[in-house]
């Protein structure tokens, strides 16, 4: 039977010795095998396993050049990653978060297991630029430690741009399916590490042990204001940077908000010839310190979840010592 009208076949599945062909909804043919798809997925040895209806093998629905086709409801790009975790060949390179979503997706629809378990290896990258939808993802798969680690990134994002609107975007399927108990346990989570950090930096000493660290010598004779003690005079620069960094950390409660380049240009601005000369060298070494006692704090807090994660190591993908002609 010649090549159906606008019907493609994927080279990289177009083996002559396939036995079945999967056909994306995009109208691609997979020229694959019954066994290598009855080990890895249930669902396909389910299929194969329970008697078909009848039908004449090269019938115009059913079959191509004597090969039974199965539609699927997944594009190509889907279609082509699931296989590529099935055969003896090299896994897919995800570049995209979309990608690996509708894989994971099809992962489990198709019963994969093993696909899920390489996906959350794949996930991480994707958390700078994409941290709440990371978080979705590792919620709904019930995958802790990820989870923990986007619920952690989503702090680099301000409270107002927690959740975005999608305004003029596609809604991410994840989002679809999330329970609203998911995002509200995420915003007790960023609430408490505010809570945390603001306990912390209402009492000076919090940064007064920082400065303290590096040998900081915060004080100036010309410019500074008395302490509540009045045995030293507080450089304005010190002050105004460790109020702006707690302003900043109720926003963003993580230390990328203490390190805001616009808070050092503001307090080096402040800084008068009297002040001691080492000041600009101290106050980037206090930033560091400071961020770095942010970080432990914000350690403290535990993003409740109800699940753990459970012990993977007997998920693997399915070990085929088959001599094919792919």
């Amino acid at each position: 039977m010649s090549e159906e009208q606008g019907v493609r076949t994927c080279p990289t599945f177009n083996s002559p010795r396939a036995d079945v062909i999967l056909r994306s909804s995009d109208n691609v043919d997979f020229h694959t095998f019954r066994i290598i798809l009855s080990e890895a997925s249930p669902f396909f040895d389910s299929m194969f396993t329970i008697p078909q209806p009848l039908s004449e093998p090269n019938d115009d629905v059913g079959h191509k050049n004597g090969l039974p086709i199965i539609p699927v409801s997944e594009k190509s790009k889907t279609i082509e990653a699931v296989l590529r975790f099935c055969h003896p060949i090299s896994d897919p390179k995800l570049d995209q978060l979309d990608d690996l979503q509708e894989l994971l997706t099809a992962a489990t629809k198709y019963e994969l297991s093993f696909i899920a378990t390489s996906l959350r290896r794949q996930v991480v990258p994707f958390l700078e630029e994409h941290p709440l939808r990371v978080y979705a993802i590792a919620y709904i798969h019930e995958w802790e430690a990820e989870a923990r680690l986007a619920a952690r990134a989503t702090l680099r994002k301000p409270s107002s741009e927690l959740l975005p609107a999608y305004a003029s975007q596609t809604i991410p399927p994840e989002f679809q399916v999330l329970p609203a108990v998911a995002l509200i346990r995420l915003r007790r989570y960023h609430q408490a590490c505010v809570d945390r950090l603001q306990s912390a930096t209402s009492d000076w000493n919090f940064f007064w042990v920082a400065s303290l660290d590096i040998g900081w010598r915060i004080h100036c004779y010309q410019c500074g204001q008395p302490s509540n003690t009045k045995k030293r005079y507080i450089s304005p620069y010190w002050t105004d940077l460790n109020s702006k960094v707690t302003v900043a950390l109720k926003e963003r409660p993580c230390s990328i908000a203490v390190e805001e380049p616009s808070h050092v240009a503001g307090a080096l601005a402040q800084v008068c010839s009297s002040c001691p000369e080492d000041g600009p060298t101290k106050m980037a070494q206090y930033i560091k310190n400071l961020a770095m006692k942010v970080d432990s704090y914000v350690s403290t807090v535990v993003l409740e979840l109800p699940f753990k994660d459970l012990d993977e190591s007997t998920i693997h993908a399915p070990t085929l010592n088959l001599d094919l002609d792919l």
